[in-house]
């Protein structure tokens, strides 16, 4: 069985949303960090390069699906 973690970022500015998804997929053994807009989401994907990023499509900085292009600009 994998022993390694799968990394999971949730990026979304809803703090309600994040927290209970968080503590699910933490109680599944994800590792999960969050952003709560979409500079620091980019952020995080650089450094701790996620195997599954869920993102608001909403966000207060950046649209979700510009931040989609930006995401598959870096892999």
């Amino acid at each position: 069985m994998d022993s390694v973690k799968r990394k999971i970022l949730i990026i979304d500015d809803n703090r309600e949303f994040i927290d209970i998804t968080k503590k699910i997929l933490s109680k599944k053994d994800y590792e999960v960090s969050t952003a709560f807009d979409g500079k620091v989401g980019i952020k995080k994907i650089l450094s701790d390069q996620p195997d599954l990023v869920l993102l608001d499509l909403r966000l207060p900085d950046i649209s979700g699906e510009d931040l989609l292009k930006r995401i598959k600009e870096i892999n």
